[in-house]
């Protein structure tokens, strides 16, 4: 499955650009060891460049999440 991702702060738009707006779902898990905060954390892969970053699907401080 592939996702929209928008920035919601100037690191968010730093990585669009370098990585594009394009992310293919990896792995969706409900903890992560890194955050105490509650998923679920989507793994998502850069389209793009191969990229690997970890999400927040309803909260995350860098990224909006579409279809």
């Amino acid at each position: 499955m592939i996702f929209k991702v928008t920035a919601k702060s100037k690191k968010g738009k730093a990585r669009i650009k370098e990585h594009g707006t394009a992310w293919e779902l990896v792995e969706t898990r409900m903890r992560v060891a890194f955050s105490s905060e509650a998923g679920p954390w989507h793994s998502l892969k850069s389209t793009k460049t191969g990229c690997l970053r970890w999400v927040n699907a309803r909260n995350d401080e860098n990224f909006i999440i579409g279809d």
